[in-house]
């Protein structure tokens, strides 16, 4: 199976699928590629999904109120791409023209230490080169030279191609004070991401939306296998610790705030990393999910507790189990705890046949 290319993240699941397939399989007493349709509701980078379509699954929902994230998990397969065009644009793109900056080169302007920033996020070279590209290839989309699917695409190894550079310990909360050896390397749009991408055909809906709007709004008649993958920290969510990749992703110019160039937009701040809503939402979006079968992965350092959880699953859900797995906390930097464990927790149920109001 092709392994799937991915960087730090927090709540990353590379190092669980297999947990994750085992429990899903035992519970529901079938293999992953006999799942009908299978949501993935917070889908983040795309690992889970794109394993399940590895493991055959032919029909898979994701959904991410992050743009980046929604760019990420947006793209599994080569259905719909030209590669051989795919690569000769990104040929084009590693050989831009980084000339003459100006202010219209956000990256460049706000993110990198030039006259008027001390950012040290990139080296002046690759701020540059990050908005050289990303402006090329919404030029590419405009004009009609790239389809949709291969707009995300190229957004996609862009993203990528960002984190291999940035100057930071894994998220992008913050910079570090010295260039590190990685981030003074020059940006390059990395091709192997494309020999990543699964050659399966499935069926792939995508959306970009808060969970509540997208069930509200969402046909589930026929999804099997609900599954959730939520932020689950009080601290810095997924907003800020990944808003440069959100604005990169976007190239939406906006309004930033703080020593860090911290995003002004809270649209996408999950309600799932506050310690008074955290237990609200959960409870609202439990009640909104229809599928067969819901799987919920969390850990013994979530907002919400073990205990309460079941709790919320027993309103609406029955047969309720929790696995659990030991598994290394994710450190975004090196403070002497990195080798602390915690409980991986996988709940899983099944739709109870009425709800009573």
């Amino acid at each position: 199976m092709s392994e799937y290319k991915s960087f730090s993240y927090i709540g990353s699941k590379t190092k669980l699928l297999t947990f994750i397939e085992e429990h899903i399989c035992l519970y529901i007493n079938k293999p992953l590629n006999e799942i009908s349709l299978f949501a993935d509701l917070f889908s983040g980078s795309g690992i889970v999904s794109y394993y399940l379509v590895q493991k055959g699954c032919k029909n898979i929902i994701t959904n991410d109120i992050q743009h980046y994230a929604y760019i990420l998990s947006s793209v599994l397969t080569k259905k719909d791409v030209n590669l051989e065009k795919i690569i000769n644009l990104i040929n084009n793109l590693n050989n831009i023209n980084c000339e003459n900056p100006s202010c219209i080169d956000f990256i460049y302007s706000n993110y990198t230490p030039t006259k008027n920033c001390e950012r040290m996020y990139f080296t002046i070279e690759n701020g540059i080169k990050i908005d050289r590209i990303r402006q090329a290839i919404e030029k590419y989309y405009l004009e009609n030279t790239i389809n949709n699917k291969e707009y995300r695409l190229l957004l996609k190894i862009l993203l990528y191609s960002v984190t291999s550079v940035a100057n930071t310990s894994a998220v992008f909360g913050a910079y570090l004070k010295q260039y590190k050896k990685t981030a003074l390397k020059s940006l390059k749009m990395d091709t192997e991401l494309l020999l990543k991408l699964s050659s399966n055909t499935i069926t792939h809906t995508f959306y970009n939306k808060d969970i509540t709007e997208l069930l509200d709004n969402m046909n589930q008649d026929n999804i099997e296998v609900c599954y959730i993958d939520s932020p689950y920290t009080a601290n810095r969510g997924y907003h800020d610790n990944y808003g440069l990749l959100e604005t990169i992703s976007k190239y939406d110019n906006p309004k930033i705030h703080g020593k860090t160039g911290l995003r002004d937009d809270i649209s996408t701040k999950s309600k799932f990393c506050s310690k008074v809503q955290a237990v609200i939402e959960f409870e609202k979006i439990l009640f909104k999910i229809k599928s067969k079968y819901i799987f919920i992965s969390y850990n013994s350092e979530s907002i919400v507790p073990k205990e309460k959880m079941i709790e919320l699953l027993e309103l609406y859900w029955n047969n309720i189990i929790c696995y659990e797995k030991e598994y290394k906390r994710f450190k975004s930097n090196n403070n002497g705890e990195q080798d602390k464990t915690v409980q991986e927790y996988l709940f899983a149920a099944t739709r109870k046949v009425q709800v009573i109001l």
